[in-house]
């Protein structure tokens, strides 16, 4: 009755229904739609006392707790609301506030009910604790409670949680997002840059809230409207040169003029092909900063502004952060402007940028990744390995290992990348990369039998499924090569 009643009325089951049917292809693509690793190395994070992330383990383990208490009780219909809430945030990180909400309430109260149910039945105890040590307990527990929230807060009142914990966008205290690339949003408005626009996914909510009504987005986050092909071909137009076929052919289709990215270490996807989109010949750069770039189709109509506005990226320098701007959204400005440089290969400009980043704070992975990337390029390949391995102790599980892992491989260091593939594939969301990359290794070290088992793993955590399986041609030839190659290895045994 409730959800009839609200705005939507019985709409409200349409939207879930066609929402429904692409949950498959976001669970692959969108890091929230994708699920936890139940792995031993995921699982361990559960032990990081100070990372909230590990909140989500411990509630798991209360709610099996409270289903089998509702369970012993008859209260059935409490047991599946608690296991529906397991089921979906063991396959969505995107629902953690739900599940813990209906963990909180519905298992918070089986449990209450539990204990209330053991005292009335006055079950014996195997020892008996003295009204003297009870108090001395109680006071032992409001203690360490005490102590265990107030780190927690002063973690977050000083930064520190958001500055350590991924795709984490929030400073503590009131106002907007630091991040947003507002100076090239306002750029585009400013010099009423020729539509259409393209631009990239993780931009797609600013670009809708800032540009509208003068522009209208290519994609953004909502997914009825999309749906997955598009966010499939905004992902691979993403991994191609502005020059490519499939950049020219989509431009004319949609009347492309203008591009429009984010360039957050995090948020932004194209960040890592920046480079090479300076170096187009179809489009020029006209607008960059630590956040944002924008790009403009080299064509008779836009003539005029391409040469007005055109910039450099060999040589484009970035501001210092305002005055206004706290610690962390310095941080944040700092490890932003050293990665583009590194990726614009101005690897000592970058280095100096992000040891600005860390004299304000030094435990984030991602800015020990992009100092080791920085040093790699420059030679230093020791000084590379430190921070590599000081990215992945501090959590990173995407970056650092498969950067770590082509260090050994170079060196022919086999037995170490090994270990670095498996930890990194027990523990990323996207492991299937690391599967292929582990099972090649295993050839190398001679185990056909493991490497198939990786080749196998690799397979089923795919994502080139569905509407992605044309994007994964590769990735299924590179596993096939190696099937094959193991499969000759042990005929030859």
């Amino acid at each position: 009755m409730a959800t009839i009643a609200n705005p939507w009325g019985w709409r409200i089951y349409a939207a879930i229904e066609r929402q429904s049917k692409i949950v498959a292809t976001h669970s692959r693509w969108i890091w929230e739609w994708q699920g936890l690793r139940l792995t031993p190395a995921a699982m361990a994070k559960a032990f990081a006392w100070r990372d909230p992330q590990s909140a989500v383990y411990w509630l798991m383990l209360v709610a099996v707790i409270a289903v089998l208490c509702a369970l012993v009780q008859r209260k059935f219909v409490a047991a599946f609301l608690l296991a529906s809430a397991i089921y979906f945030v063991v396959h969505a990180i995107r629902m953690e506030a739900s599940f813990a909400s209906i963990t909180v309430v519905v298992g918070g109260t089986v449990l209450t009910d539990t204990v209330a149910t053991l005292r009335k039945r006055r079950m014996a105890t195997p020892f008996q604790i003295s009204a003297r040590n009870k108090v001395f307990a109680m006071a032992a527990m409001a203690l360490g409670a005490t102590l265990f929230a107030g780190f927690r807060i002063v973690d977050l009142v000083t930064n520190r949680t958001y500055l350590k914990t991924p795709f984490s966008f929030s400073v503590f205290g009131t106002g907007e997002s630091f991040w947003q690339p507002k100076r090239a949003g306002a750029f585009v408005l400013r010099e009423r840059l020729p539509r259409n626009l393209f631009n990239d996914f993780d931009s797609g909510g600013f670009v809708v809230w800032n540009l509208w009504p003068q522009y209208l987005d290519y994609i953004d986050g909502r997914s009825v409207p999309f749906g997955g092909p598009l966010l499939l071909k905004n992902t691979s137009l993403l991994e191609n040169s502005l020059d490519s076929a499939a950049w020219t052919d989509e431009a004319n289709a949609q009347g492309i003029n203008t591009i429009f990215l984010s360039m957050d270490f995090e948020a932004g996807t194209a960040l890592r092909s920046l480079g090479s989109y300076c170096e187009a010949q179809q489009w020029r750069p006209v607008f960059l900063d630590v956040f944002g770039a924008v790009f403009l189709r080299i064509i008779p109509e836009t003539a005029d502004q391409v040469r007005q506005l055109g910039i450099d990226c060999r040589t484009v320098q970035f501001a210092e952060p305002p005055a206004t701007a706290s610690d962390s959204e310095r941080f944040r400005y700092f490890v932003n402007g050293g990665t583009i440089f590194i990726v614009l290969d101005r690897n000592a400009e970058g280095l100096q940028s992000l040891e600005k980043a860390e004299r304000i704070f030094a435990e984030n992975a991602f800015l020990h990744y992009a100092k080791g990337i920085a040093l790699g390029n420059l030679g230093y390949d020791k000084d590379s390995e430190r921070e590599l391995l000081l990215s992945i102790k501090l959590g990173s599980t995407d970056d650092a290992p498969p950067a770590l892992a082509r260090i050994y491989e170079r060196e022919g260091r086999y037995a170490a990348e090994e270990v670095i593939l498996r930890g990194a594939a027990e523990q990323s969301v996207t492991p299937h990369w690391f599967y292929l990359m582990l099972g090649n290794v295993e050839l190398k070290l001679r185990r056909p039998d493991l490497a198939l088992a990786s080749f196998k793993k690799a397979e089923q955590t795919s994502p080139f499924r569905g509407e992605a399986y044309s994007l994964g041609s590769g990735f299924r030839r590179q596993i096939a090569a190696g099937q094959e190659q193991a499969m000759r290895s042990m005929r030859t045994k």
